[in-house]
């Protein structure tokens, strides 16, 4: 949160200037310096992780919000400064709990991160509840508090497991983390436009009502999410970017519903909430199977998500009579920014999830090495050897990633695996993580560990990034 999020809105012009004024002063700082910070991961994540930078920043967010809050009591000179500081705390307050939540995975992140989402409703009801000085001190605190708490995870949590190696980056589609960022980049411009219309149309920046019901919607996401994992194994990370287009789709269409004022801005809340959390969650998942820093995937993605809300709510704010419900130039903006979103989302659906992303980068080596083959066979070689690669060539096309299972199963033979080690070997080298693996073969993870420790025993190996580099080789020589 920032001290924007503190300053009330209405439709007089000298109100809209001076919520736009502190909307930019604070969203231009926040979105500099979590790109700065991407941009110098080498630099900053281990700042972030140990050194204190981070509480100096969070306390800096600290002050900047209670000066912001108090903003009746002291100059515009000091307000404005303390914009600027909300924005750069709360920078590295990302970056922080980036970080620390970077270290869960799959079902986990999602249901932590909503869990938390509900958690910070309930803070705001009860800071909400409190007398007006003492509400003030403890939105204040608020920052600081995040930060104090991402130090008190106990080390023994937050070292990764072993057997949990991350991905290098490298093994991923050339593009995939920018396809990513401008995905995020593209939704958070369409949320920050139905932001800035519900800003418009109810004084204030969240009500009540928008709170209440967006309690109760993430509470339904996260009970429907934990009924449909009981039923089926699901890779979770595949709901991120449809839900995300999905939420962005709908903030954009709300406007046109002609609703009352106080629903559509509650229906936006609640579409903006559960889009901030998704979004989190595919940076989650990002950070924590890749070789990228967590202060790297952060710092361009939620930059890149604090970009498109910041520009969103500015064009709007700039451009209140185009954009009502009833307006013809919001219904333009409506049709270009949907087939933007549509493009957006077709680039970075292609590999959108890492476990997608190997297989589409599987069948990319699969059609070089038919190609390769169809050539070797037209050079003149032998015609036995030419006829044979000839027919190999022509043969029907098998699917995707169906090359690199017989290398899996070559590799598998030849280390006289098991065959339930087999089958967690194939589904190792494809980058799934032990807890998928255990969901997948109905085991227990403490069994599914046992498993890849004896698999890499058996390999002679001592990492995840080994065993996929063993299965490339292999499948690069078939």
């Amino acid at each position: 949160m920032t001290g924007v999020d503190l300053v009330s809105f209405s439709g007089a012009d000298d109100a809209v200037a001076r919520f736009l004024r502190n909307y930019m002063l604070s969203g231009i700082p926040l979105t500099a310096c979590l790109f700065l910070a991407g941009a110098l991961d080498s630099f900053f994540n281990e700042r972030i992780a140990h050194g204190p930078l981070t509480v100096v920043m969070a306390i800096i967010a600290s002050a900047s919000t209670f000066v912001v809050a108090a903003s009746h009591d002291v100059g515009s000179l000091a307000c404005d400064i303390a914009m600027v500081g909300t924005g750069l705390g709360t920078a590295f307050v990302c970056l922080r709990v980036g970080l620390v939540t970077s270290r869960l995975s799959g079902t986990e992140a999602c249901v932590t991160i909503s869990s938390a989402a509900l958690l910070s409703f309930l803070i705001y009801f009860a800071v909400k509840g409190a007398p007006g000085d003492i509400s003030v001190v403890l939105v204040s605190l608020l920052p600081f508090a995040s930060v104090f708490c991402s130090f008190c995870v106990p080390d023994e949590v937050s070292e990764t497991d072993p057997l949990e190696e991350a991905i290098s980056i490298d093994k991923l589609p050339q593009g995939f983390f920018v396809r990513l960022v401008l995905a995020v980049c593209a939704f958070a411009l369409a949320a920050g436009v139905s932001k800035g219309i519900g800003m418009i149309v109810v004084s204030g920046a969240s009500t009540p009502v928008e709170c209440i019901v967006s309690l109760v919607c993430i509470a339904g996401f996260i009970l429907g999410l934990c009924l449909l994992l009981r039923t089926r194994n699901f890779n979770v990370s595949s709901l991120y970017l449809p839900i995300g287009l999905l939420m962005a789709f709908a903030m954009l269409g709300a406007p046109i519903l002609g609703s009352p004022d106080i629903v559509q801005s509650a229906i936006t809340g609640v579409l903006y909430n559960i889009f901030v959390i998704v979004v989190w969650c595919l940076l989650i998942d990002l950070a924590g199977r890749t070789t990228l820093t967590p202060t790297r995937v952060f710092g361009f993605g939620r930059g890149a998500s604090a970009l498109g809300t910041t520009v969103g709510v500015v064009v709007v704010m700039l451009n209140q009579g185009l954009f009502s419900g009833d307006s013809v130039y919001y219904v333009a903006y409506l049709a270009v920014m949907s087939v933007l979103l549509v493009l957006v989302f077709t680039l970075a659906l292609s590999t959108g999830t890492i476990e997608r992303a190997f297989d589409v980068m599987l069948a990319k080596q699969e059609r070089q090495a038919a190609e390769r083959l169809s050539r070797r066979a037209a050079e003149g070689q032998t015609l036995n050897e030419s006829a044979a690669k000839t027919e190999e060539a022509n043969a029907p096309e098998e699917a995707p990633g169906a090359l690199f299972d017989r290398a899996c199963m070559t590799l598998a033979s030849e280390a006289k695996l098991t065959a339930r080690e087999a089958e967690v070997l194939a589904l190792l080298a494809r980058g799934r993580t032990i807890g998928y693996v255990a969901d997948e073969l109905v085991i227990a993870q403490n069994t599914a560990k046992g498993y890849v420790k004896n698999v890499y025993a058996k390999l002679g190996i001592h990492s995840r990034q080994e065993l996929i580099d063993a299965v490339e080789e292999l499948y690069l020589r078939m």
